[in-house]
C-alpha cells in the first residue's frame, strides 16, 4: 500500500497582484488551494479575503478586536 505524497510547494499562485488598496498594515497572509483567493490579517483586526481573478476584496471581517497575527 503506497501512499501518493502530495507536494505542497506544486500548487498553481498568482505570479502578481496588480491592483493596491491602502486599507492599513497587514501582519500575514494566506492563500487558498486553489490560489483564486487570499486572506489578509491587518493590524487593526480586520481580515480581508481578495479575490485574485477580479483584483477585488470579495469579504471583509470584522470579528477580532486586536491584530490578526496568523491565518489558517
Amino acid at each position: 500500500m503506497n501512499a501518493e505524497l502530495l507536494d505542497p510547494f506544486a500548487q498553481d499562485y498568482p505570479e502578481a497582484l496588480t491592483a493596491s488598496y491602502n486599507l492599513g498594515h497587514a501582519t500575514c497572509l494566506r492563500f487558498n488551494r486553489s490560489g483564486s483567493h487570499v486572506a489578509v490579517g491587518l493590524v487593526d483586526g480586520l481580515v480581508l479575503v481578495w479575490d485574485t481573478a477580479t483584483s477585488g476584496i470579495a469579504r471583509v471581517l470584522k470579528a477580532h478586536t486586536r491584530t490578526v497575527q496568523s491565518l489558517r
